[in-house]
């Protein structure tokens, strides 16, 4: 197995997931939390805080290496990745245009849920919106729904950045939100499959699917 692999996703696509499928499988003792709406923010540690063995760079990376075996990123520079980081695998989460809404949903009503406050409902409020409300994205469709429209353009503009040939493995996001990633990680890293690991993908993609059907 190698010792280091780069995890590069688009907001929304399941990495902080994917990343701690990982590391489970390279043996360490992630307790994620996936939350009742299918994040995995809280690594064990607190929402978007790193732990000993996943490191988060996501938007703001600051261009020096990190020893962790695992690194979680939104960040598409490969060539400085693997530059200061020469033997890392970059594995990226790929997606096509049938993808777009799916992820575009996931950001909004993830990471974004975390985010949303007075301040940043102020920043975006069109002039026919409902007054604020700390659940204004579960409360309101015509909010919930301007809001993902909105993430569907840069989700789009973020593949399109991506040099693929640069990249080691790429797993899809279909596989992410309802395909055998435990066998996928298994085959990567050449390890046997754990039933307890595949128990964990199948609780994570059920409770987002059932989450997301019934918005």
């Amino acid at each position: 197995m190698n010792n280091q692999y780069y995890i590069c996703c688009v907001p929304g696509s399941g990495g902080m997931f994917l990343s701690t499928v990982i590391a489970k499988y390279l043996g360490f003792d992630c307790p994620t939390v996936i939350a009742d709406n299918g994040h995995c923010h809280d690594l064990g540690q607190g929402i978007w805080k790193p732990n000993n063995y996943i490191d988060l760079f996501g938007d703001y990376w600051n261009g020096k290496a990190s020893n962790c075996p695992i690194i979680f990123s939104h960040n598409t520079n490969f060539n400085l990745v693997q530059k200061v980081m020469p033997d890392i695998k970059i594995i990226l989460i790929d997606y096509d245009d049938t993808d777009l809404l799916q992820i575009a949903t996931f950001r909004t009503m993830k990471a974004y849920t975390l985010m949303w406050s007075q301040e940043e409902y102020n920043k975006i409020a069109g002039p026919d919106w409902p007054l604020y409300h700390p659940n204004n994205l579960l409360e309101s469709k015509m909010i919930r729904d301007e809001c993902i429209n909105f993430r569907i353009l840069d989700t789009k503009q973020w593949i399109s950045s991506v040099d693929r040939t640069l990249v080691d493995y790429k797993i899809d996001f279909k596989t992410i939100y309802n395909g055998d990633v435990s066998k996928k990680i298994a085959e990567i890293l050449t390890v046997p499959e754990s039933d307890s690991i595949r128990q964990f993908v199948l609780n994570y993609q059920q409770i987002n699917q059932h989450y997301y059907y019934t918005l």
